[in-house]
């Protein structure tokens, strides 16, 4: 719990992970979700000038509230770098939102805030080329894109819990239905096709792999994505 380091992680998935199931929203512990503000997304999550962009940013005013999008606890709140003015909130499941260039504050660290709660006024420190809201969604310091957990047209979740799947670098997110198959010991691409009514090329689509990759045991692959 590190309170003067957004960056509190290393930047690497815990390898103990795997296969990991978020609980979003859930009424009966009073944990719902607002989107941060609403506006239009102007760059997303993805690689961009030679470098990763860890999250999204939605056009904003000056002033502009923007509210923490799941209850939590305040981690960071000040001046950091780049992002300007920062606000990191933990959520109960683990995930932390990042609010950066932002103008003004409107919680400490320590605040225990609500989904909707406002926890800083929109503006545009730090690097920034005008006024936005710079998103970020991390898990144990990894960022996550945005756009895996939240529909960003409409400003609603996708679903109400997030499947996070441990890669070699990152944690891929995917909605809950998504369904992943753990290789077994002489098992191939043709038979695992088979079971689960898809197609080999369907497959190395899903798992960005090709037909003669070689399968290890353990190894998980996704064969369905979860339906809208």
């Amino acid at each position: 719990w590190n309170t003067t380091n957004p960056n509190a992680y290393g930047p690497a998935p815990d390898p103990n992970d795997s296969l990991l199931l978020l609980k979003l929203t859930d009424p009966d512990w009073a944990c719902g979700f607002s989107m941060p503000i609403e506006g239009i997304v102007t760059s997303r999550f993805g690689w961009r000038d030679g470098r990763n962009h860890n999250g999204v940013d939605i056009d904003l005013e000056v002033w502009d509230p923007v509210r923490s999008m799941f209850p939590g606890v305040v981690r960071f709140s000040g001046y950091y770098g780049s992002f300007g003015r920062l606000v990191v909130v933990r959520h109960h499941n683990g995930l932390e939102s990042f609010y950066a260039h932002l103008h003004r504050f409107k919680v400490n660290v320590g605040d225990v805030v609500e989904a909707g709660q406002v926890v800083g006024l929109g503006g545009s420190s730090g690097r920034s080329s005008g006024s936005h809201l710079h998103f970020e969604l991390r898990f144990k310091g990894v960022p996550i894109d945005p756009g895996r957990v939240i529909d960003l047209s409409s400003g609603q979740l996708q679903a109400d819990t997030l499947v996070l799947k441990r890669t070699r670098w990152s944690y891929a997110a995917y909605p809950r239905g998504t369904r992943f198959h753990t290789v077994e010991k002489g098992e191939h691409l043709y038979a695992i096709a088979e079971r689960y009514g898809t197609s080999i090329h369907k497959l190395c689509e899903l798992n960005g792999i090709s037909r003669r990759s070689i399968l290890r045991v353990g190894q998980q692959l996704l064969v369905a994505e979860a339906g809208p």
